[in-house]
């Protein structure tokens, strides 16, 4: 059964909020936001069932290359698989990217490009995230958390870039309408 499209905000969360129509996406937004909210988190699994992997996961392995230091290089792989291979966790994965002693400077020149390289060949080949996009309309995409890649609210104000629901909403943008 082909799920309803969601349906549109009718006011506003709060008065001063600038976005009138959005969608708060996340692994941890889905019990207010519905299925979709999950899929096209970070942390969903997909691919094949012997090895499916996340968003997250890729993302933090692309760190690497960034790591200057061999032995740091050498020791964060290690740490990432085994973390990986033992339960799939992404936020394990994301909490160990965090601590990577990588140069700060050539990741943030780079990392948008690379999650959208990702998230163009999760689009190609998880029709679950395809759909889930579709779904969302016209709908700001706004990821969930602080920092660069989410949004919050906190005291009215939006807090963080929003780089996540940036780049899905410009993956959206240049899907072909079915």
């Amino acid at each position: 059964m082909a799920e309803e499209p969601r349906k549109k905000r009718t006011k506003r969360r709060k008065a001063n909020d600038p976005y009138d129509d959005y969608i708060l996406i996340g692994h941890d937004a889905a019990q207010s936001e519905g299925p979709a909210a999950r899929v096209l988190s970070t942390f969903t699994l997909y691919g094949p069932e012997d090895g499916p992997v996340s968003t997250e996961y890729l993302l933090q392995r692309e760190k690497t290359e960034f790591i200057k230091d061999q032995d740091d290089r050498a020791r964060y792989v290690a740490n990432l698989e085994r973390a990986w291979k033992s339960n799939r966790n992404s936020k394990e994965s994301r909490e160990l990217g965090a601590k990577a002693n990588i140069e700060e400077h050539d990741w943030v020149e780079e990392r948008e490009d690379i999650m959208l390289a990702l998230l163009l060949h999760r689009e190609a080949h998880d029709s679950s995230f395809r759909q889930a996009l579709t779904r969302t309309g016209t709908c700001a995409l706004l990821q969930k958390g602080r920092g660069e890649w989410g949004m919050a609210f906190v005291g009215g104000k939006a807090v963080g870039e929003n780089l996540y629901g940036k780049v899905l909403e410009g993956i959206r943008a240049s899907m072909p309408n079915e």
